[in-house]
């Protein structure tokens, strides 16, 4: 090991890192404080958009497996008993709700909540109806996917409600 100090590497200065001189605040301002004339401060805020990415994104999935659970029972030979009515059923109100999610202006919480119950429903149900078990293992765990994605839908569109309010 060698007995000289270590040099550090020197500061880069904004303007040669290809920043204006004032896009970056100094470094011995506080964070609370508020930053100067046209310097740029990280935000932690959330971008006022990016709530719907989260919804659509959602949406979109819970539509996937909505389509999924339409088929699944064909897929997997349920059989023709009411467990198999039970997930058609409800694959195709998921589906719908989803699509009317993506494709309406407004991100009702009516329709996250009701594809929350859906999936609630269709957790519940697989052992009620008596499902075979593949079909117990593909509804319980679509169901709680759908669930967390219903949830998850209705926190975005809180959120967009709150950085936009109307």
């Amino acid at each position: 090991m060698s007995d000289q100090p270590r040099q550090s590497e020197p500061d880069v200065v904004p303007h040669e890192a290809g920043l204006p001189p004032d896009a970056v605040p100094p470094a011995d301002t506080p964070s609370d404080e508020p930053a100067p004339d046209g310097a740029a401060r990280p935000s932690v805020a959330p971008r006022p958009f990016g709530w719907r990415d989260e919804t659509v994104g959602t949406a979109m999935v819970t539509l996937i497996i909505g389509v999924w659970l339409v088929f699944s029972p064909e897929a997997l030979g349920y059989g023709p008993d009411d467990a198999t009515v039970n997930v058609v059923v409800c694959g195709v109100l998921v589906s719908v709700f989803s699509v009317a999610r993506l494709i309406g202006p407004w991100r009702s919480r009516t329709l996250g909540l009701l594809i929350f119950l859906i999936g609630a429903w269709l957790a519940v149900s697989s052992f009620l109806l008596e499902a075979p078990i593949e079909g117990q293992c593909n509804d319980d765990l679509y169901a709680g996917i759908i669930a967390l994605l219903a949830l998850i839908g209705l926190a975005g569109s809180e959120r967009g409600r709150e950085l936009n309010p109307e």
